[in-house]
């Protein structure tokens, strides 16, 4: 008679739950409102902790005060020279993307994989996505990467949050609206760039984009720190009032369209304030510009006319934004060297020396051709500080008299404005 084999599976079992009882306390005592249930002790175990993360938001509240103030410290311009093709950052995530994803080419593969998980998430609204990763770190700066590449998440605030596990982070996004009120919005915004987009034509050159882009983004969007929504393209696209980072965004949301390259870029002003703005890539050369600082609201004074924009902070040199931007050094930026597009230089303003004959003819000619008045910008602070004592000491009051007699009128003002960081100097005749 055989004898039956005794099954030790029960006494296993209840070994095992004695043992997670006593990890469970080597983790730390339970809280007065737990139990001491499996699925407890199991979280007590694995779970480690919960972190909150935001994205910094940008705007430039003292950018009057740092375009106002006079300084001769800005380097000077250098000679032209070729900058780095954007040819190997025009790389979408994924085919159907019209981003060009800057961010993401500067991750190594292991985050680049991170970076489509985050995308993927965000871009189709889910509540959560688990990470086969462990370093809390690299994901939030990920998850920024993705939103400096993608505009169009307007529904992401940046903020999330993270439940940490000793094998996987579970990452919660946060978004500000819901999915009737992002389907809403989003027929609003596509209605507003495909009225922007209109205006332009189809053979317009990358650079003929870029200036339409910023031109139509100063001239509709008002510059407002109250402004709802001011740190995505709803506000400066749709509400038509923003702060740096409306304007930046939307200026990168509709490059993005006229598949221009262009990088959403934060870092601080020279006062310490910090500010977003852009840098894009025409005809393979990379070149800085800020829509912001192009708004009339920062660079004219009082008298000035309201709609004399600034076109210096378009198209411009790592050498003559850098006297009041500096840029975040999370990744390096493509240089911007190339003088080729800059917009005084390519309309007969750019100084390279001191010559008083040069500058009378200038404005003489402008005069007789019936502009009420010019901007010009200088190549380095000497020519800068040398050409405004000339206009202001001889050269203006002589031509003030030709002014004055092709109008026919026996008295002038005139008002002017100087921008010591990007070496500009405007001026506008007014008649009694």
């Amino acid at each position: 008679m055989h004898r039956k084999k005794r099954s030790f599976f029960p006494i296993t079992l209840l070994l095992c739950l004695l043992c997670l009882l006593l990890l469970g306390f080597r983790q730390g005592p339970f809280s007065a409102d737990s139990s001491f249930s499996l699925p407890n002790i199991l979280h007590s175990l694995f779970s480690e902790k919960t972190q909150d993360s935001s994205l910094p938001e940008t705007s430039c509240s003292a950018v009057e005060s740092v375009i106002s103030e006079a300084s001769s410290s800005v380097s000077e311009v250098s000679v032209p020279e070729e900058s780095t093709s954007a040819a190997s950052f025009a790389i979408p995530v994924k085919d159907s993307d019209s981003c060009y994803a800057y961010y993401y080419q500067q991750l190594p593969d292991s985050q680049q994989s991170l970076y489509h998980q985050l995308y993927s998430c965000v871009s189709e609204r889910k509540e959560s996505v688990t990470l086969s990763v462990t370093d809390s770190d690299t994901v939030h700066k990920v998850y920024h990467f993705v939103l400096y590449d993608h505009p169009e998440l307007f529904w992401c605030v940046g903020s999330s949050k993270s439940q940490v596990y000793s094998d996987r982070i579970e990452f919660m996004p946060e978004y500000s609206l819901s999915a009737e009120e992002i389907e809403k919005r989003q027929e609003e915004i596509e209605q507003q760039a495909a009225l922007c987009l209109s205006g332009l034509s189809a053979s317009a050159t990358d650079y003929e984009k870029v200036r339409y882009i910023y031109t139509w983004l100063i001239n509709t969007v008002d510059y407002d720190e109250h402004a709802s929504d001011n740190q995505n393209i709803y506000s400066s696209l749709v509400g038509h009032a923003s702060v740096c980072a409306g304007y930046a965004k939307g200026m990168q949301f509709l490059l993005n369209r006229l598949s221009v390259p262009c990088i959403y870029l934060t870092g601080t002003l020279k006062d310490g304030g910090s500010h977003a703005w852009n840098l894009v890539c025409c005809d393979g050369s990379w070149y800085q510009t800020d829509v912001t600082f192009g708004d009339p609201v920062f660079t004219n004074t009082e008298e000035m006319p309201r709609d004399n924009l600034s076109f210096a902070y378009l198209c411009c040199t790592d050498a003559q934004i850098r006297g009041s931007h500096l840029p975040d050094e999370e990744v390096s930026y493509p240089a911007c060297t190339s003088m080729d597009l800059n917009y005084y230089a390519q309309n007969g303003w750019f100084i390279w020396i001191c010559d008083e004959a040069d500058l009378t003819n200038r404005i003489s000619t402008a005069i007789k051709n019936g502009e009420d008045g010019f901007t010009l910008q200088c190549a380095n602070s000497e020519v800068y500080r040398e050409v405004c004592d000339l206009l202001l000491d001889t050269v203006i009051p002589a031509v003030s008299q030709t002014y004055m007699e092709i109008h026919d009128l026996k008295q002038v003002n005139y008002k002017y404005s100087k921008d010591a960081d990007m070496l500009i100097f405007s001026l506008f005749w007014t008649a009694n």
